[in-house]
């Protein structure tokens, strides 16, 4: 989709960070970690990757720019994780049998 607004318009930093952000979410998602040290790690290994340095090159922003706007992502998406892929609280339930009394 990325590619398809691209040729449209040059691209923008915005949709590349979104596109970045998206791979990460993506790749913790596959291996079923959102801890912020792994999201971190993912972040990093993105900005690395030669499919979005050339990006970076074409629109004139640093790795250190896009990595600083990345990172502003992580925790939110380690939040939004938690609260609904971990569910870390499940609820008590309270089945009754026939002939229970309920206290």
């Amino acid at each position: 989709l990325g590619d398809m607004f691209k040729s449209f318009d040059g691209g923008s930093k915005q949709m590349l960070n979104g596109t970045m952000v998206h791979e990460v979410f993506q790749r913790a998602a596959t291996a079923k970690e959102f801890s912020l040290q792994k999201l971190s790690e993912l972040a990093d290994e993105a900005l690395h990757s030669p499919r979005y340095l050339g990006d970076m090159y074409s629109l004139g922003v640093s790795q250190e720019e896009i990595k600083q706007e990345l990172h502003e992502y992580l925790p939110s998406l380690e939040h939004w994780a938690n609260e609904h892929l971990c569910p870390t609280n499940p609820k008590a339930i309270s089945l009754k049998t026939q002939g229970q009394d309920s206290a």
